[in-house]
């Protein structure tokens, strides 16, 4: 993992990060294989089948509170599927994030 500093905060009204997180999580949900890639760009989960958005969206609940911390620090995040695909969640969500998600990603 490493970081990049902001010397000047451009930003003087708003907490916004002086260092920006970079790396890669590799993992399960439910037994399906999930990326977290954090980089200068925002933050995006991959998904490697459409199953997976089973139990993400059982899992929107319980993620509203880091939706919001991300929303008010403005980092952006997708989730991508196949490795192809990817859908805005943050700042604008696309139509299925907010069928999949609704009342968490608007």
């Amino acid at each position: 993992m490493g970081a990049q500093r902001h010397d000047q905060d451009s930003h003087a009204r708003r907490l916004v990060p002086k260092l920006i997180p970079t790396g890669r999580l590799t993992g399960t949900l439910d037994g399906l294989p999930v990326e977290i890639e954090a980089s200068e760009r925002g933050i995006t989960l991959s998904l490697a089948s459409v199953r997976s958005l089973i139990p993400l969206s059982r899992s929107a609940r319980q993620a509203g509170g880091l939706l919001a911390v991300l929303r008010h620090a403005a980092i952006p995040l997708d989730v991508r599927l196949f490795s192809t695909v990817s859908l805005p969640v943050l700042p604008q969500p696309h139509w299925l994030v907010r069928l999949v998600m609704p009342g968490h990603a608007s």
